[in-house]
Formats: structure tokens, sequence, C-alpha cells
């Protein structure tokens, strides 16, 4: 059933150094069986290797044997093993029946010494990124011991894994960094999840942290322009032109507004930030996570001077809306431009291409 059971090299040094860090532990199977793999000491500790869940074919096969172990099996750790004289219990099981051999390996110059995973948070422990600006992204902090590789994943309930940050070479500091929900192009979906730190040495030695995350709201904003219309085509300085844009909500998150409202009159001359308070402070100034029509001309000042929210009521996915306002005319450089219109995330910029060209003549 078992045989050619054998350990090579039998001396190995689990120290990073890349010379007789692992081992090969081989055998060779008659029939089909599980096969179970441990390590004792000289106390009789033992350290499990390998466990077959279910029976393996008959054949020839080795294992590489990195000179750890998982001192949890529930955990994601590894330590490396002490060095010491160990045996090597290589067990096979079929029918019923058992059959054992050992072999030896020795560990010398062993780097037992773990990184240190700790104070691990999230704050807040319960975010909604979806670019409203509010509870979007989580800041992670957690003290790393010594220097090592490290890397951040979420793990959902069904135990896939969410990369929050890439694997990177870290001092021995804290550390910090921002999650906006989204890994590979894909925003996480709402639920509970864990937050899992793990970093580990050259040598083999693994530490896991871990802190509960919940997910909440989560959606991928996205407002389209569905139809623009930009009239009159002529008129003289001092006229007006009517803007109407059709918006749709076209993702997943609802979306905000905020003013200057529909119909709200400007000219040429002026942008949102005309609109002030009895403080003298400015009403509507550009407030992050907030959605609005932006009007632009190629005379104008600034990025988009003339912009209008849709109300108070939230866009939900799927849902419409229409914004109409005026501008007045106040050009006396040109007697012909161009206006056009955009979307704009506040805090964030113009997410789509412009669109509603209009070409204007301007009469004195």
């Amino acid at each position: 059933m078992l045989s050619d059971v054998s350990v090579a090299p039998s001396v190995i040094s689990p120290n990073g150094d890349q010379v007789d860090d692992v081992a090969s532990f081989a055998y060779r199977l008659g029939v089909p069986a599980k096969v179970t793999i441990y390590l004792e000491d000289a106390q009789g500790k033992q350290y499990g290797f390998r466990q077959d869940p279910v029976e393996r074919p008959a054949g020839k096969y080795a294992a590489t044997f990195y000179g750890s172990f998982a001192p949890d099996a529930s955990r994601d750790d590894r330590r490396v093993l002490a060095s010491g004289a160990y045996t090597v219990v290589t067990i096979a099981e079929a029918g019923g029946q058992q059959m054992k051999q050992t072999s030896t390996i020795e560990v010398r110059d062993a780097a037992t010494s773990a990184p240190e995973v700790a104070a691990l948070s999230a704050e807040p422990a319960s975010f909604s990124p979806n670019g409203d600006a509010e509870a979007d992204e989580t800041t992670i902090q957690w003290r790393l011991g010594k220097a090592a590789r490290a890397e951040i994943t979420a793990i959902d309930k069904a135990g896939q894994r969410w990369l929050v940050e890439p694997e990177k070479e870290l001092s021995a500091a804290m550390h910090a960094v921002r999650w906006n929900g989204q890994a590979g192009g894909r925003i996480a979906p709402d639920g509970e999840y864990t937050l899992q730190v793990r970093a580990w040495d050259q040598a083999g030695n693994v530490t896991t942290a871990t802190v509960p995350l919940r997910v909440e709201g989560a959606g991928t904003p996205k407002l389209d322009i569905t139809d623009v219309l930009i009239t009159p085509a002529a008129v003289p300085v001092g006229g007006e032109l009517t803007v109407t844009v059709k918006l749709r909500n076209n993702g997943d998150a609802v979306l905000k507004s905020l003013g200057p409202a529909p119909g709200t009159p400007y000219d040429t001359q002026n942008n949102f930030l005309q609109f002030r308070g009895a403080d003298g402070q400015a009403l509507f100034y550009e407030q992050a996570g907030f959605w609005r029509v932006g009007v632009q001309w190629e005379q104008a000042a600034s990025p988009y001077p003339i912009r209008w929210g849709w109300g108070d009521k939230p866009l939900r996915p799927g849902e419409e809306v229409t914004v109409t306002g005026t501008i007045k005319v106040l050009q006396t450089q040109v007697t012909r431009t161009t206006f056009w219109v955009n979307v704009i995330q506040e805090g964030v910029g113009f997410p789509n291409v412009p669109v509603g060209h209009k070409r204007v003549t301007i009469s004195y």
C-alpha cells in the first residue's frame, strides 16, 4: 500500500536565504488511498502537514515542505518550525486498513520570529460606496511589528476574496489605506465581510488579523443625458437661450442634486457661485457627491459656469428628470459661439463626454 517513503534533503534551514529552505516528502501508493503526513518533535507534539479528504490514485508522489505549520487550523497563520529533530510520519489508509512509515528531518537556523499585525481597525465599520460623498470609503489602519510583505482582502460570506490592497513590502510601522469598495473594477455588493490583513516574511511565517466590515447601499453612479435642446439658433446681445436637458439614472446608485433649481436664470457674465446668502456665502458651491447639469461655451471663463440641479428629490436607478433653464447672452466679442452641456459629479469631475453642441449666432 505505501512504499518508497523518503525525505530529501534530510536537513533544512527555513530562514528565507533560498538555501536548503525546503524539503521534498516522497512516497508511493500501491493502491488508491488517503494520505496523512505530520511531523512529531522529541516531546511528542504533532505538527500537521497533509491530510487527504478523499483517496488519491495509486502512483508516485512528492510534496514540498517549506518548514512551516499551521498553529490554528481555523486561521491562515503559519509558523516556521523551531530548530530541532523531527520524525516525519506518513500514513496511508485504504479499505479500512492503515499503513505507516516514518522518516526523519532536522531543522537548523530556523527563523521563527513572525510578523505581528496589531491594532487593526476599519473606520467606519459600515460604509456605502456609491459616490454620494457620505461614507463612501473606509479607512483601514494597523500596526506591523517587523518589516514584511502584506496584503489586504475583504472576504464575503461565500468565501470570495475582494482585493483591497495588493501585496507590497512594508516597514515596521503604523499603516493606513482607504478603500472605496472597489476591487477589479467592480463594487463589492452589500453584505457582511471579514477584512483580513495578511503579513508574511521570506522564511514562511504568516500572520493574519481580521475585523468585521459591512457594505451597505453600494452602487455605481451613472447619470446620462438622453436629450438636449438649445434654442434659438440666433439671438441679439441681451437675448435669451433656453436649455432643456433630459437625464436618466443608468447606474445602480441613488443620485442627489443641489441648486440652483431648474429655471433659475443666468447670464454669460456670471456663474453658479453668484448666488449668495444673507451672510455673503455662496449658496451652491461645489459639494462632493452631488450631481448637476452644466453648460459651457467657447469663451467661458471657467469650466461649466452655468449649473442647475433637478431639485431636492433623489433620482433613483432607472428614473428620468428634465432640467430647463435660461441664459441671457451678453457676449460682445464674437458673433458666433458654440454652447454644449454635460453632467457634473461634484468633487469628481465630468464623467461623460460633452453633448448637445449648438452653434449660436449673436447679433448686435
